[in-house]
């Protein structure tokens, strides 16, 4: 009895952060800097929403994300009040919109 061959399939690519990157470029080319951080925010929510099967971030929970993710419970406090400035403010500068960045990216979520 002879087994046949079982082809071997390359993993299907995650697009969504190349994704991400592309809609981020335009915006910041456009200067739309608030649109640019609440797409960010809401991916980023999204994305813990996912990995660790957290549906809401408060005080209450800070301490739970922060042991999953690794990341010290002063990041994850200050990345959710900067989130909760880009959302209350009318106008997000580019400063905002790195710094935000930068704090959403010490959780290694891609």
């Amino acid at each position: 009895m002879l087994q046949r061959a079982i082809p071997v399939l390359d993993p299907l690519h995650n697009t969504t952060i190349q994704f991400i990157k592309t809609i981020g470029a335009l915006y910041h080319r456009e200067g739309n800097h608030r649109n640019a951080a609440l797409k960010l925010s809401s991916y980023f929510t999204n994305v813990l929403a996912t990995k660790y099967y957290m549906n809401t971030f408060d005080e209450n929970t800070y301490k739970t994300l922060s042991a999953k993710s690794g990341v010290s419970l002063g990041d994850v406090v200050k990345t959710f009040d900067l989130i909760q400035v880009v959302k209350q403010s009318p106008q997000v500068s580019a400063e905002l919109l790195k710094q935000l960045y930068e704090d959403i990216t010490k959780f290694k979520i891609h």
